[in-house]
């Protein structure tokens, strides 16, 4: 256990070191031996303890000394010497066989003037970490962590006392100097206490007292010892010998001059102030360092205080002498490390530094327990009891799901429970876990949905918390696609000089040079996708009963090839070559595939172009419901800057975007109830900050727009936004986007929300 301050009886078979200090012998019961260790009670500095019988001290047991360091090694730096300033006490215990077997450490760290983040370890030499028994160690009255290390091939033990000094005085910052600035407030030195039991025999010796107390950064691999030490197993060695060291086999941890970069004094001493150099200070340490250490050995008596920081430093007195004589004094019971160390869980160990230990029990929010000494004299201990551990998570319970919760920073309680994911057959909807409705991703027939269909199917989304809106693929004999409905095709079939759109390819259209008269046969037709136009040319790929159906016909008659006129370069129909719907066969580049990044194929001589397309039907005199939107269309009824009710109008430049007005007013300026369409997923217009209304007029055909109204009024599909970056090769553009993911061509994913406000109409110039 932690031994008490006693007064030192001298047992004079043992002599100690000039540097240490012996108490005198106190009036006891001669004959007597208490403890059995075969010194009598009148002489036992601790008659009770058979493993104590001498106590010394260094510089002696009521006065303090002081270390002194200069981190820069191997650089002399500014020499200030007040990178550490420390006042120290040790106390040693020894037995009746002159064997070391504790140690009492006191400490006050006073100034830190250093730029590096250094950290203050105690090195026990000789002594192997398996010889070290119990460690106490208590920074500013708290109990605090050992960590104890082995050094070099005797495994000596080094016990680190503080990583980082400056953060003792609460500075995040090495470049706050403490007590080295005048012009800087004082702040108050911060105390170390290190109890150390050593075995019997271990090797450490009084001779080395004071002991190697040092600074160390591992980060620059550096540490600063006193000369009769040779540092660690962590220093880098190859520092010995640069710059400014001078160290030698006999003296290490000095300048070229013989100065030690470390000093231990014996008494307190004025410091200088922060870049004031040593010898500034002390002009004495010149010839101590120059005899190594043989001359001038008080120099520190004989300052310039005009360089000093302060006046002479006034340390806590150390705790009293208590005499005993008698083993049955009445002692307190004290405290361990466990005392002030908040806990989960009821500490087990370092209960008591001194003392028999109780039951540790759970009152108020602390753990608490008694160490109690002689006759019963008890001390309450506590440590607060906490709910948690900080910072750390652990899982939480779910409806349907696994969740987390993390301990806050005080170890009091825990924030709310997160979902994070939930279990097979759910989906996770605003932190709970929903039933879902469908297999993500899986499809479904639709097709009694839309009438006149012969084939359409709805996608779950990938979450499975609804369907997608129902998908046309294919529509019966005599009706064609319009968005995701069939309507009847037209019996005007062709017409000349009109760009026709291919349904279902993202905006590919056809132009007829000429038509017959029937509207059945489309003469020199042309392909254009998003500006970049090319001619059909004779390939084994080409697929032209789907081309006539993406025109809105039953299938193709006939097509004749001639080498006749080519305009753009030649084109081939193929898959897999531009926007993601591209497993759908489309009109390609002949030379690189894909048409979105231009054209580069050329008109071959002597190649062989369609010269004329017959397709057969239309066979229903139902007029078309795709309008032109100032772009022209598959039978369109509108014409440049102006609105059709009940049609589709293309968005030029975005690919294949369609706008639908559901009524029309003001001479054709004005949409009512607009819907979006994208290659076949339809949404509505809400309002938001990216929605740029101008470019939206200006893709249907118009100038400008000269007003656009919001209300919660209806949606269909989900609700759309304007934005760049999502869908096609050309996603630069501005066009309208999924509310909740972005892409439209992989599905509308999010929903119509209610309260919200979607464009009601939206009037163009």
């Amino acid at each position: 256990m932690m031994k008490p301050r006693l007064l030192l009886a001298l047992i004079t078979a043992l002599a100690a070191p000039a540097s240490l200090a012996v108490a005198q012998p106190i009036a006891g019961q001669a004959g007597v031996d208490s403890d059995g260790d075969g010194i009598d009670d009148d002489i036992d500095a601790a008659p009770c303890d058979p493993d104590v019988s001498l106590l010394m001290s260094v510089p002696s047991n009521q006065n303090w000394g002081m270390f002194l360091f200069e981190d820069q090694w191997p650089s002399r730096g500014d020499f200030d010497f007040n990178d550490a300033v420390i006042a120290y006490q040790e106390t040693i215990r020894i037995n009746s066989a002159n064997q070391v077997t504790g140690l009492e450490v006191n400490l006050q760290v006073m100034a830190v003037g250093a730029r590096f983040a250094n950290g203050l370890a105690l090195r026990l030499p000789k002594t192997a970490t398996t010889s070290v028994g119990r460690i106490s160690l208590k920074v500013g009255g708290e109990g605090r962590p050992v960590t104890l290390r082995p050094s070099g091939f005797l495994a000596e033990s080094v016990i680190d006392l503080a990583p980082d000094l400056h953060a003792l005085f609460g500075a995040v910052d090495v470049r706050d100097w403490i007590n080295t600035d005048p012009t800087q407030p004082a702040q108050p030195y911060v105390a170390i206490t290190l109890d150390v039991e050593i075995l019997p025999g271990a090797g450490l010796s009084t001779a080395d007292a004071p002991f190697d107390l040092f600074i160390f950064n591992p980060t620059r691999g550096t540490e600063v010892h006193r000369p009769e030490f040779g540092g660690t197993s962590a220093l880098n060695g190859a520092h010995f010998g640069t710059f400014d060291d001078g160290s030698t086999a006999q003296r290490r941890f000095v300048t070229k001059a013989g100065i030690p970069f470390a000093l231990a004094l014996p008494e307190p001493v004025l410091y200088a102030q922060e870049g004031t150099a040593i010898d500034a200070l002390y002009s004495g340490i010149v010839p101590f360092g120059a005899s190594s250490g043989q001359q001038s050995t008080n120099f520190y008596r004989t300052a310039n205080p005009g360089v000093a920081f302060g006046n002479l430093p006034v340390l806590q007195p150390l705790p009293a002498v208590v005499p005993l004589t008698s083993c049955f004094a009445p002692l307190n019971g004290v405290c361990g490390g466990a005392a002030g160390n908040p806990a989960v869980d009821a500490p087990a160990t370092a209960l008591c530094d001194l003392g028999a230990a109780s039951s540790v029990v759970s009152n108020n929010g602390y753990w608490q327990w008694t160490c109690t000494g002689n006759y019963s004299v008890g001390t309450l201990c506590e440590a607060r009891d906490l709910v948690c551990t900080q910072n750390v998570s652990e899982s939480c319970t779910i409806n349907n799901g696994t969740g987390s919760r993390q301990c806050n920073g005080s170890g009091t309680g825990f924030s709310a429970c997160q979902t994070t994911a939930c279990n097979a057959g759910y989906y996770l909807d605003a932190n709970v876990c929903s039933p879902q409705v469908c297999t993500p991703n899986s499809t479904r027939s639709c097709t009694a949905s839309i009438p006149n269909s012969s084939a359409a199917t709805e996608t779950c989304n990938n979450l499975g918390s609804r369907y997608h809106a129902c998908a046309l693929s294919t529509c019966l004999s005599g009706y064609q696609p319009s968005g995701d409905t069939c309507v009847g095709q037209t019996t005007n079939g062709f017409q000349g000089g009109t760009w026709h759109v291919q349904q279902g390819t993202s905006g590919q259209e056809t132009y007829c040079g000429s038509v017959s008269s029937d509207g059945l046969s489309c003469y020199n037709p042309l392909v254009r996708y998003d500006s970049h136009v090319g001619t059909p040319r004779q390939h084994s790929n080409n697929n032209v009963n789907a081309w006539c159906q993406q025109l809105g016909f039953d299938s193709s008659a006939s097509v004749a090839y001639a080498s006749s006129q080519c305009t753009g370069g030649a084109l081939f129909m193929a898959t897999n070559y531009d926007t993601s719907r591209s497993s759908l066969i489309k009109w390609a580049d002949w030379q690189d595939g894909p048409m979105l990044n231009g054209i580069n194929s050329q008109c071959y001589s002597g190649a062989s172009y369609v010269s004329e397309l017959r397709c057969v039907g239309p066979v229903t005199v139902t007029p078309p419901t795709t309008g032109t939107g100032g772009t022209g269309g598959t039978g369109g009824t509108g014409s440049p800057g102006q609105f059709a009710a009940g049609a589709w109008h293309p968005q030029s430049g975005t690919n294949g975007q369609d706008t639908f007005c559901t009524t029309v007013s003001n001479s054709g300026k004005t949409c009512h109830n607009p819907l979006v369409r994208y290659d076949g997923y339809v949404g509505t217009p809400r309002q938001h900050s990216n929605n740029n209304i101008d470019t939206w007029c200006q893709q249907l055909g118009f100038s400008s727009h000269a007003s656009v109204t919001y209300s919660s009024g209806q949606c269909t599909g989900g609700a759309l936004f304007m934005a760049t970056n999502y869908d096609t090769s050309r996603s630069s553009v501005l066009k309208w986007a999924d509310w909740q993911d972005g892409p439209m061509l992989n599905g509308i994913n999010s929903q119509c929300y209610s309260g919200a406000s979607y464009v009601s109409q939206v009037t163009c110039n």
